[in-house]
């Protein structure tokens, strides 16, 4: 399947991040299923790399098989991983573990997990702080 993510960090270590996926079961069945989720995300900087902790929610829609049925669905995931910064605008996202569970399900609940990687390309940047001592340009 495919994914989409948004990372928004108004904070260091916290921030919030939505994310949309796209999975086919069976394509001939026409079996497919798609999140919308959006939460809190917590990482930790060391270096290049950024291990984080997150905690989405939101709807699952899933297409059951031959189109006899299609349902929308509350969806709780949590969720971890490990971004690579390559440059200040491009990391690479190792590794991305998520285990979701949708507890209203039409047939009980289902409990699906997903493994991914990927990249971001960070488009927008906030403001830096340029820390100035006595003898760096810039002090007056």
């Amino acid at each position: 399947g495919a994914g989409l993510f948004v990372d928004i960090n108004p904070r260091r270590q916290v921030g919030i991040e939505a994310e949309g996926r796209w999975l086919q079961h069976d394509h001939q069945a026409h079996t497919a299923e798609s999140t919308y989720l959006v939460g809190l995300r917590t990482q930790i900087r060391r270096g290049a790399f950024s291990p984080y902790l997150k905690t989405l929610v939101g709807l699952g829609y899933f297409n059951f098989p031959y189109n006899s049925a299609n349902g929308r669905y509350f969806v709780i995931a949590p969720g971890a991983g490990i971004d690579f910064r390559v440059k200040d605008n491009l990391t690479i996202r190792l590794v991305d573990v998520e285990y979701q569970q949708w507890p209203q399900f039409t047939f009980g609940t289902i409990d699906p997990y997903s493994v991914s990687f990927g990249f971001s390309y960070r488009i927008f940047s906030g403001s830096h702080t340029r820390l100035t001592g006595p003898d760096s340009p810039g002090m007056q």
